[in-house]
């Protein structure tokens, strides 16, 4: 791989970064309005409850007011006791008097609100899977330069490439893991002592940005000296 088309696959990470936590917004903004509505609802349906049962206790509507869910139930649980109440509330409006709860609030407010909860739910999967897909593009490209700086911090540490003291050598990227979470690191070499250590580390911003660094930087400072002779740096090297 060229230092133009590793560059060109660092651009790329950085976008897909970006686009990960605009997905990553997306979703707990959907999830928040999401589950706003849901306690507004909830309030809804506690509040024409209680009305109807003040208005017309112990006649056949009791038996129909639908139970309250916990916001923190899924879909199911949700929609279908506020299904229910949208069906109770219009035909009390029909059979008995329109309920008005606090606020002015009145069944064709009460059925936008669950129509616009029901778009919620929708929001909030689709922002999910965007989500998912957004962290496999990153993670695809997190693999490549995986792969990349493996092979490239393996061959630059053969002994006729560059010397254990060279000072490329010294500051050669560590190969990183390939996604997030915690990786055990293949291994790799001390510079200080010569031996060969095994590396654990996480895959953070700042840790890929440095090895990413030191690779374009290495690419584009070749080591003047040979094995075994002194490292001197010609006119041409001494800006790397």
């Amino acid at each position: 791989m060229t230092l133009a088309a590793f560059t060109a696959l660092r651009a790329t990470l950085q976008t897909q970064r970006a686009q990960v936590e605009s997905a990553r917004n997306g979703l707990e903004g959907s999830r928040g309005d999401l589950e706003a509505t849901k306690t507004a609802l909830l309030a809804r349906l506690n509040q024409f409850n209680a009305k109807v049962r003040s208005l017309s206790p112990g006649t056949r509507w009791e038996p129909l007011l639908p139970k309250a869910f916990n916001v923190s139930e899924g879909m199911g649980r949700v929609i279908r006791p506020l299904d229910d109440l949208a069906d109770v509330w219009t035909r009390y409006d029909a059979d008995v008097a329109p309920v008005n709860l606090p606020g002015g609030y009145f069944i064709d407010d009460f059925t936008d609100q669950l129509a616009a909860l029901k778009l919620l739910y929708t929001a909030t999967s689709s922002a999910a899977v965007a989500l998912r897909l957004a962290r496999g593009k990153r993670n695809g490209t997190q693999e490549k330069i995986h792969n990349v700086l493996r092979q490239y911090h393996s061959r630059s540490r053969i002994p006729t490439k560059l010397l254990p003291s060279s000072s490329i050598f010294k500051t050669l990227p560590l190969p990183v893991p390939r996604s997030p979470f915690p990786a055990s690191m293949p291994a790799s070499i001390n510079p200080a002592t010569g031996e060969t250590v095994a590396v654990h580390a996480f895959l953070d911003d700042a840790r890929l940005d440095v090895a990413l660094n030191r690779a374009a930087a290495a690419a584009r400072c070749p080591e003047p000296g040979g094995p075994g002779g002194p490292l001197q740096r010609s006119s041409e090297h001494r800006g790397c």
